[in-house]
C-alpha cells in the first residue's frame, strides 16, 4: 500500500516546472533578465533538504514554484503594457507583410525590393537603407530575388534622357550599348509573357468583371523598357513624344527639396521599382498600345489563339470600382474611414506637412514624428527628401492593388469621353485628397508632373 505521505511529484519534476516558468519571457530584454536572476536566486538559495524533511521541502518547492509563476505572469503583463507589441495578423489593416505569396515567380518578376529595404550608394538620403521591421509601418516587405547581372551592369551608369542640345542643334538621343540592348530585350520578353498570360502577381482580375487591373503603378523599369525599345526600333519621333520630362523635378511643389531627383530618378537602378512620373497622357497611351502589341506578338509566337486583351488607361468608374473593392461607399481602398489604422500608422504616401495638426503620432515609433519629413514615407524612414515610394509600398486592397490612394495621382478617362483627369492623390497631397471620391487636384488639360503617374487595365478586345 502506497504511503499517504509520498509526494506524487518528484524533485526533478518540480525543478522542470520551475524551469519552464521562464520560457515565455524574452531573455534579450534586460528587465526580464534581471527579474529572472532575482527569482532564481531567491528560490534556489535555500539550504539543501535532509531526508527527514523531504516531504516538507517538496511542498515548499511547490509553493515557491507557484509563487514564481504568479510573479513572472504579473511582470510579463506589466512589461507588455509598457512596451506593447502590435498584432500583425489581427489588425484590420496588416502593418507589415513580411512574406510574399508563393505564387510569385522570380523568373518572371525579376528583382523587386521595397523602399524600406533598398541598398543605397551615394549621398541621396532618400536611398538610405532602413530596416522595415524597426517601425510599425504598413510597408509591404517583399522577398528579394537575385539581381540580374546584365541589368545591374547596364544601368550602373545611368543613361540620361534629359534634353541634350548642342547650341541650336536637335536633341541628342542616348546611344545604347549592345549589352544594354540585350538587357532591354530580356525585360521586354518578360513583360510580354506577363501581359500575354495576365499573371496574377502583375494583373488582378476584378471580381464579377471581365477585365484586369495592374496591381501596381507602372514603374520606371517598365516604362524605360518601352522607351528604349522605341529607340532600338528607330522610332525617334515616338521616343520624343513619350519620354519623361525630368526637369519638372526642379522646384516641384514649390520647393527645391527634390531637385536632386532630376538626373537619377528615371534611369538609376535604385529607382527602377518606383512609379514613372513626368510623362504626358499621350505617352501613357503610347505605352498601352505598345504593351498590347507586345502581348499579341507573344501569344502569336507561342501559338496561342486565346482571346486577346487590350491594355488601356482605365475609365474613372472602372478605376474607382477597383479601388473601392466593389463597395461604392468605401472612402479609402482599405476597410477603415481614416488615413491611419488603430495603431495610428499611416496607410498611404502623402504630404504630412499639410493638415499635420490632424495626424496622430503612430504608436511604437522610436522617435517623435520627423517634422522635417515632407511625406509619410519620409517620416517612416526618417528621411527629409522622400517623394514617391516603391510601387509595392504599403499593403494592397482586397483586390491586391497597391497604392490606389497616395504615392502618385493616376491618369484616368472621364466616363464616356476622352478627357483625362487624375484619381487617388499623391505624395504632395494632403490626406483629404487621398479619399477616392475627392476632387481632382489638377486642372484640365492634364500636363506632365512629378506627382502624376498611371496604371493600366486589360479588357477583352471587341
Amino acid at each position: 500500500m502506497k504511503n499517504k505521505h509520498t509526494d506524487p511529484l518528484s524533485g526533478k519534476d518540480l525543478d522542470n516546472l520551475l524551469n519552464e516558468s521562464f520560457l515565455n519571457l524574452d531573455f534579450k530584454d534586460p528587465q526580464n533578465t534581471q527579474l529572472m536572476e532575482s527569482i532564481a536566486h531567491y528560490t534556489m538559495a535555500a539550504t539543501p533538504a535532509t531526508p527527514s524533511a523531504k516531504s516538507k521541502t517538496l511542498f515548499t518547492k511547490l509553493l515557491l514554484s507557484l509563487l514564481t509563476l504568479g510573479i513572472i505572469g504579473i511582470a510579463a503583463f506589466l512589461l507588455t503594457k509598457k512596451n506593447p507589441v502590435p498584432a500583425v495578423n489581427t489588425a484590420p489593416v496588416s502593418l507589415v507583410k513580411p512574406v510574399v505569396s508563393d505564387t510569385v515567380e522570380p523568373s518572371e518578376t525579376g528583382s523587386r525590393s521595397t523602399l524600406a529595404t533598398q541598398k543605397a550608394t551615394g549621398s541621396n538620403p532618400a536611398l538610405e537603407k532602413t530596416n522595415p521591421l524597426e517601425y510599425p509601418m504598413p510597408y509591404a516587405a517583399e522577398k528579394e530575388t537575385p539581381e540580374q547581372p546584365e541589368e545591374v551592369e547596364a544601368v550602373a551608369k545611368p543613361i540620361s534622357i534629359a534634353d541634350k542640345r548642342i547650341g541650336n542643334n536637335d536633341y541628342v538621343f542616348p546611344v545604347l550599348t549592345e549589352k544594354e540592348m540585350k538587357t532591354n530585350e530580356k525585360e521586354k520578353r518578360r513583360m510580354g509573357k506577363m501581359a500575354a498570360r495576365l499573371g496574377r502577381e502583375r494583373y488582378a482580375l476584378i471580381p464579377r468583371k471581365t477585365w484586369y487591373m495592374q496591381t501596381t503603378e507602372v514603374s520606371n523599369l517598365e516604362y524605360r523598357t518601352f522607351l528604349f525599345d522605341l529607340l532600338i526600333q528607330g522610332k525617334k519621333d515616338d521616343f520624343l513624344k513619350a519620354k519623361p520630362d525630368q526637369s519638372l523635378w526642379k522646384n516641384s511643389n514649390g520647393t527645391n527639396k527634390f531637385d536632386n531627383f532630376e538626373k537619377p530618378y528615371f534611369t538609376d537602378k535604385r529607382f527602377k521599382d518606383y512609379p514613372v512620373v513626368n510623362i504626358t497622357a499621350e505617352g501613357a497611351a503610347m505605352y498601352c498600345r505598345w504593351l498590347t502589341d507586345l502581348a499579341d506578338a507573344t501569344l502569336k509566337k507561342d501559338g496561342n489563339t486565346s482571346a486577346r486583351f487590350e491594355f488601356l488607361i482605365p475609365m474613372e468608374s472602372e478605376w474607382l470600382y477597383a479601388a473601392q473593392n466593389g463597395k461604392p461607399d468605401a472612402i479609402f481602398p482599405w476597410p477603415l474611414d481614416s488615413i491611419q489604422n488603430h495603431f495610428n500608422c499611416l496607410l498611404g504616401n502623402f504630404c504630412i506637412q499639410k493638415l499635420k495638426d490632424q495626424i496622430k503620432q503612430p504608436f511604437g515609433y522610436k522617435n517623435t514624428i520627423n517634422i522635417n519629413a515632407f511625406t509619410s514615407a519620409g517620416m517612416a524612414t526618417n528621411t527629409d527628401t522622400m517623394a514617391t515610394a516603391d510601387v509595392t509600398s504599403y499593403n494592397p486592397n482586397d483586390y491586391n492593388l497597391y497604392c490606389m490612394s497616395g504615392n502618385v495621382s493616376e491618369l484616368v478617362y472621364t466616363d464616356g469621353t476622352n478627357v483625362i483627369k487624375t484619381k487617388g492623390g499623391n505624395w504632395a497631397s494632403d490626406f483629404q485628397h487621398l479619399k477616392l471620391n475627392s476632387e481632382d487636384e489638377f486642372k484640365a488639360p492634364i500636363k506632365a508632373s512629378p506627382m502624376i503617374g498611371f496604371r493600366v487595365e486589360a479588357k477583352p478586345k471587341h
